[in-house]
C-alpha cells in the first residue's frame, strides 16, 4: 500500500495510516494523522481516497459501479458527493454508476440523487423489463444450455422480465423436478403449470429457503444476521449448536451450488456474500423475534472477539439484541475500544448511519456512491 501512494504522490505517504480506518488495518498513526478525530479525520481521508482514485483513472479509465444506493449510509454519501465535486473541477475519466431500486420522493438515497442532479453531471437511465427473447437468452445463459420455446414463455409470462425473479423461477423449478438438463439441452420433465409457483418474488425465495434441510437453512439464518457479507470465522463462532469447521465448509458449498450465496474472498479470511440482498432479506424475516435477538447476541459476542474495532457493527449487533447500553454508537462494548472509523460525535455520518441499520435487516455495507441507472 506505501509502495503504491509513493507512486502515486510522495507527499501523500503520511496520510496512509487513515486508509487504516477504511481498510479496517492496523495501520499506526503518523504525525500527520495522529491529532485528527471526527470530521477532520474524514474529511482528509476523504481527499486521499478522492486523490487516489483521479491518479488511478489518469493511468486507465475506471468504471465503479455502486449498489444497493437505496441503502446508503450517509458517511458513503458525503464521500460520494465529494467525489462527484471534485471531479467537477478536476476532469478525469471516471464513470460512477449508482445501481438502486424504484425511489419514493421520501426516501433518503433521493438527496444524493436530487444533489447530482443539481451539478448538472448525472444522467438517468430507467431500465425497463427484458423482452422475451431476452429473457430466452439470460435462461439459457444462467442454464449453460438450451432450453425450448415452452420454458422460455412460461418464466417470462411468471417473471415479467425481472432478471432476479427468472433466476428465482428457474431455480424453483429445477429443484422441483419440472425441469431437467441432459447434455446442453434442458428438457421439461413435468407440467410446468402444476408448479404452484409463488406470486411474489420474496415467497417464492422462501419458498427455495424451505426446501433447504434444516442444518443448511441454520446455516443460511444466521449468515443472514450477520450481514450481506458473511466472513466464516465469525459465521463458525455465532452458530448456536456444535458443528465442525469442514462440516460448515461443506454447507457453505451446498448454499453456494444451490445460488443463495458465493464465495467472495478465498482463505485466509474466506467470506461469502448473499448473491441478491432480497435473499438475505427474506431469511432474516423468517425469523422470530427472539431468534433474531439470540442471534444477534451471538454475533456480537463473536466480534468482540475477533473485531473488537469494529464499533459501528457491534453497535448495530448489540442494539438488535436488547443490549441498549453497549449499542450506543460509539459506546466502548470493551473498554478502551476505538471505532475503525475513529471516534465521532453524534451528529456526523455513523450515528445516522447507525439509526437506519437498526430499522432493517443486518448489512455489511460493502459499496456505496454515486451515479444513477
Amino acid at each position: 500500500m506505501y509502495a503504491f501512494v509513493d507512486d502515486a504522490n510522495h507527499e501523500w505517504l503520511p496520510r496512509v495510516p487513515l486508509l487504516g480506518d477504511l481498510l479496517k488495518l492496523p495501520i499506526a498513526d503518523s504525525p500527520t494523522t495522529a491529532p485528527l478525530e471526527g470530521r477532520s479525520r474524514h474529511q482528509m481521508l476523504f481527499a486521499l481516497v478522492i486523490d487516489l482514485l483521479l491518479y488511478m483513472a489518469r493511468q486507465k479509465p475506471l468504471l465503479i459501479i455502486l449498489e444497493d444506493t437505496h441503502w446508503i449510509d450517509e458517511l458513503s454519501e458525503a464521500l460520494a458527493l465529494d467525489l462527484a465535486r471534485r471531479l467537477m473541477m478536476a476532469r478525469a475519466p471516471i464513470l460512477l454508476l449508482l445501481v438502486h431500486r424504484p425511489l419514493a420522493d421520501n426516501d433518503h438515497p433521493q438527496q444524493i440523487v436530487t444533489a447530482l442532479d443539481e451539478m448538472h453531471i448525472a444522467n438517468h437511465t430507467q431500465l425497463d423489463e427484458l423482452s422475451r427473447p431476452a429473457v430466452t437468452d439470460l435462461i439459457e445463459k444462467y442454464l449453460d444450455a438450451s432450453i425450448p420455446p415452452e420454458l422460455s414463455r412460461f418464466v417470462y409470462e411468471r417473471a415479467h422480465g425481472n432478471p432476479f425473479y427468472i433466476q428465482e423461477v428457474v431455480d424453483t423449478l429445477t429443484e422441483t423436478g419440472h425441469i431437467k438438463r441432459i447434455g446442453s439441452i434442458m428438457f421439461i420433465e413435468r407440467d410446468l403449470n402444476d408448479a404452484n409457483l409463488p406470486q411474489t418474488i420474496q415467497t417464492l425465495v422462501q419458498a427455495r429457503i424451505d426446501r433447504l434441510n434444516e442444518l443448511d437453512k441454520l446455516v443460511l439464518k444466521v449468515a443472514a444476521v450477520i450481514g450481506r457479507e458473511f466472513p466464516v470465522r465469525v459465521l463458525v463462532k455465532s452458530i448456536p449448536i456444535q458443528m465442525e469447521y469442514d462440516e460448515l465448509l461443506q454447507r457453505l458449498r451446498t448454499l453456494e451450488e444451490r445460488d443463495f450465496s458465493y464465495l467472495e474472498t478465498p482463505e485466509p479470511e474466506m467470506t461469502y456474500l448473499f448473491k441478491h440482498a432480497i435473499t438475505q432479506e427474506v431469511t432474516y424475516q423468517s425469523l422470530l423475534f427472539a431468534q433474531r435477538r439470540q442471534l444477534h447476541q451471538a454475533v456480537a459476542t463473536s466480534l468482540e472477539v475477533l473485531a473488537p474495532d469494529a464499533t459501528e457493527q457491534l453497535a448495530y449487533h448489540f442494539a438488535r439484541s436488547g443490549d441498549d447500553e453497549r449499542a450506543r454508537p460509539g459506546a466502548a462494548a470493551c473498554p478502551g475500544r476505538r471505532s475503525a472509523v475513529r471516534d465521532q460525535p453524534p451528529p456526523l455520518a455513523d450515528h445516522a448511519a447507525f439509526g437506519r441499520y437498526a430499522k432493517r435487516p443486518g448489512r455489511t455495507t460493502r459499496r456505496s456512491g454515486i451515479g444513477d441507472t
